[in-house]
């Protein structure tokens, strides 16, 4: 995995990564694989960085580029899933055409409790979110 170059090398996190990676190269599918690394990350909160990077990394690499595989793999991880399932999504979903199937029952909305801001077209954030980012070039 390419993301691995932008861990600093002598971090904690790099060693949970690595952790992640061994155990997803060495077992034929997520269940194996998690429940090897269960023990390495029990004393971690199920909201905590480690595990959720973990599953992060078990999500992408048995998906098969699948979204929906995806989202059961995170699942069956069983940490924060909706914040996982967000992390490989929105990756999956910059490799990846997305199945209308996940984005028509949103009807092109989202719903928010931010102040002014209450419902907004999904395309309008998406072209305002693009727009900021080309003027910051």
């Amino acid at each position: 995995m390419k993301s691995r170059d932008y861990i600093p090398e002598d971090s904690e996190f790099a060693h949970f990564f690595d952790l992640a990676l061994e155990s997803v190269k060495s077992h034929d599918n997520h269940i194996a694989s998690w429940e090897a690394l269960e023990k390495s990350i029990k004393t971690y909160n199920w909201i905590h960085t480690y595990p959720n990077m973990m599953a992060v990394v078990h999500g992408l690499w048995y998906c098969g580029d699948e979204i929906g595989r995806a989202f059961r793999i995170l699942a069956d991880c069983g940490v924060d899933v909706d914040c996982n399932a967000g992390e490989v999504g929105s990756v999956l979903g910059i490799m990846f055409p997305i199945d209308p199937k996940w984005t028509d029952p949103f009807n092109d909305t989202l719903e928010t409790y931010v102040p002014g801001m209450k419902q907004l077209k999904i395309s309008e954030l998406a072209k305002w979110t693009t727009d900021i980012v080309r003027r910051m070039k």
